[in-house]
C-alpha cells in the first residue's frame, strides 16, 4: 500500500492521532553470536531512516506533554503526532539518538530508573546473556523445578536463553 501511495488516502481514518515509539538501545551494531537482545537495538542510521519516515507521513515529532495534550483533547492541532521515548537510560542514547533526534530538532523523553542514575540497578535480561555467554551450562531453578541447560554452542545458548527468558 506505502508504494502505491494509497496509504495516504485511508491516512485520516485509520492512522488514529499518533504514536509513542518506545526505543530501548541505538547504537552501532556489533556482530556477535549470541546476541538474544538485539531485539531491543537500533542503529543510529535506521533511527534516521524512522525520523524520515514519519516526517514524511506527515507526523509531527512532539514531547510527551504535547502528546498528552494531543491525546486529552487540549490541543486544537489536528496533525498526526510522533513522541520518541527510551526506556532504562541507557548511555548510548545520549551517544547515538540524541545527535540524530538533535540534528532534524525532534524532542526526545528518556526514562531513567533511579537504581541505573545510583549506578546500583541490573537489568536481568542482560545478566542473563551475559552468563549464557560465558558458560557451558547453566543451572537454574524455574518454577520449583531444578534444570541444567547446556550452553556449549550458540545454537544451545540461543535455547538455553529462550528456555529461560
Amino acid at each position: 500500500m506505502r508504494y502505491t501511495r494509497i496509504d495516504t488516502a485511508f491516512a485520516p481514518v485509520a492512522r488514529g492521532a499518533g504514536a509513542i515509539l518506545m526505543l530501548h538501545h541505538v547504537r552501532p551494531w556489533v556482530s556477535k553470536d549470541f546476541a538474544p537482545n538485539r531485539i531491543l537495538e537500533i542503529t543510529p542510521e535506521f533511527l534516521k531512516d524512522v525520523v524520515e519516515i514519519v516526517h514524511e507521513a506527515g507526523f509531527e515529532a512532539v514531547s510527551m506533554d504535547e502528546a498528552y495534550r494531543r491525546m486529552s483533547g487540549e490541543s486544537d492541532s489536528n496533525q498526526p503526532f510522533v513522541s520518541f521515548t527510551f526506556d532504562d537510560g541507557y548511555r548510548d542514547n545520549r551517544d547515538y539518538a540524541y545527535p540524530v533526534l538533535k540534528q532534524y530538532n525532534i524532542p526526545m523523553t528518556v526514562y531513567v530508573p533511579t537504581h541505573f542514575a545510583d549506578g546500583r540497578g541490573k537489568l536481568w535480561w542482560l545478566t542473563l546473556e551475559e552468563v549464557i555467554r560465558r558458560s557451558q551450562a547453566v543451572d537454574v531453578e524455574i518454577n520449583g523445578a531444578q534444570l541444567q541447560v547446556s550452553c556449549g554452542s550458540a545454537e544451545d545458548k540461543r535455547r538455553a536463553f529462550d528456555q529461560i527468558y
